[in-house]
């Protein structure tokens, strides 16, 4: 069954420090998919033009988790490592209202 729920975030990495952030996310990430199975897979998008600016998808099984997630101590450890190397982050949760194509 695909996710209907997404936790998707813009982010701006301060510059010079984007591999760091690139790093601590995969931190948060691995955690994440490792306290939370069946979520997934974590997706990390860098802009071409602007190297320190990013967008990071992930899909939830159900918005109940992303709720546990933020609740974790863990999570608040990792996110306060992450804030360290970042100029900004938007982090939203959203549902799925249309997906198309073949691409899984």
């Amino acid at each position: 069954m695909k996710s209907a729920t997404w936790g998707a975030a813009v982010w701006e990495a301060r510059p010079g420090h984007e591999d760091e952030f690139v790093e601590r996310w995969r931190a948060i990430a691995e955690w994440t998919l490792r306290t939370f199975p069946g979520t997934g897979p974590a997706r990390l998008i860098q802009d071409a033009a602007h190297p320190q600016h990013f967008i990071s998808f992930f899909p939830w099984r159900e918005l109940a988790e992303v709720e546990e997630w933020q609740r974790r101590e863990e999570f608040t450890a990792l996110w306060r490592a992450m804030e360290e190397v970042l100029v900004s982050a938007d982090r939203r949760t959203y549902e799925l209202r249309l997906e198309l194509g073949p691409l899984q």
